[in-house]
């Protein structure tokens, strides 16, 4: 059975993946900063299948902490889904310097923390099962095809048109 990780997965478009994820027979393995109804419920009717623990993107010990106990539950940890985010409105000329330390540890050193963790998790597997990926990071809503499209229509329009 194929395992899941969610970042953010107690609300909005992380519990959106979650639902699907567990409806499509996977397992979850999920973090919040805080339990709410929606993790509560599905920790009841899916026991089994689901895990969610405590965790905050501003702490990497509590990311460490969270991968650990998530192979323990589940042991094969197969997709990583990096969906929680901090997102401060402003410029960022104007922004306070603690906003911008919050948004570069929660958007960028908290996403490449939880790969590095979970890349032992699964390369002893995935070299006795013929190079299967360890972990695929998803964006929701954004295949991989449409993303690597819309990367190509951005670089023809910004492209200037050939000279006579």
């Amino acid at each position: 059975m194929r395992t899941a990780v969610v970042t953010g997965g107690s609300r909005g478009l992380g519990q959106r993946v979650v639902e699907r994820l567990l409806s499509d027979g996977w397992r979850v393995a999920c973090f919040s900063r805080s339990a709410n109804d929606f993790v509560k419920k599905t920790a009841e009717s899916a026991p089994e299948s689901f895990f969610w623990q405590s965790a905050d993107l501003l702490d990497t010990d509590s990311l460490r902490s969270f991968v650990a106990a998530a192979e323990q539950r589940f042991g094969r940890l197969d997709l990583l889904v990096n969906n929680a985010a901090i997102l401060h409105q402003g410029l960022l000329l104007t922004m306070p310097p603690r906003q911008i330390e919050e948004s570069v540890a929660a958007n960028l050193v908290a996403p490449m923390t939880l790969t590095q963790a979970l890349r032992p998790v699964h390369g002893a597997d995935r070299r006795r099962s013929g190079g299967e990926h360890f972990i695929r990071q998803l964006r929701p809503g954004l295949p991989r095809s449409v993303g690597v499209r819309r990367r190509q229509e951005r670089a023809r329009w910004i492209q200037p048109e050939p000279g006579p």
